[in-house]
């Protein structure tokens, strides 16, 4: 049901976050198994299942809050929001190149081809379920 932006509440916002953070979490986590299971190659302490869950679910509430607030304030709020999701998705695709791990050490050859999509998968996610399940309209 489309609602006008007087009446966007911020849970419809959220709703819209838990339900891309959900499907993210669900196709990262069977990219995680295939990956592992086809590449054999996992590194648990850093990539496991809660950890892709928690991580999903969380960027896309945090999305979900901040297409909220830019629904509220601008009318362009699509535009604005795809482009920061963009530009937040470049960002973690660059830390994910990274040639060393949080603790320091080097860098497996696989790593970047599971962390990656794992990015990009999230990133599409939020920008299409958020605005989509919110159905906002411009009036």
């Amino acid at each position: 049901m489309a609602v006008t932006r007087k009446k966007f509440t911020i849970w419809l916002s959220v709703r819209g976050g838990l339900v891309a953070g959900a499907a993210a979490a669900i196709i990262n986590n069977i990219y995680n198994y295939v990956y592992g299971v086809f590449f054999h190659f996992t590194i648990e302490e850093y990539i496991n299942f809660p950890i892709i869950t928690f991580t999903s679910i969380l960027a896309a509430i945090a999305a979900a809050l901040g297409y909220y607030v830019l629904v509220k304030i601008t009318r362009k709020y699509g535009l604005y929001f795809n482009v920061v999701c963009l530009v937040l998705l470049l960002i973690s695709l660059l830390w994910s190149i990274s040639p060393t791990l949080p603790d320091g050490t080097h860098t497996p050859a696989a790593f970047k081809m599971l962390s990656m999509p794992l990015h990009l998968i999230t990133a599409a996610c939020i920008m299409y379920i958020i605005p989509a399940s919110t159905d906002v309209r411009r009036y």
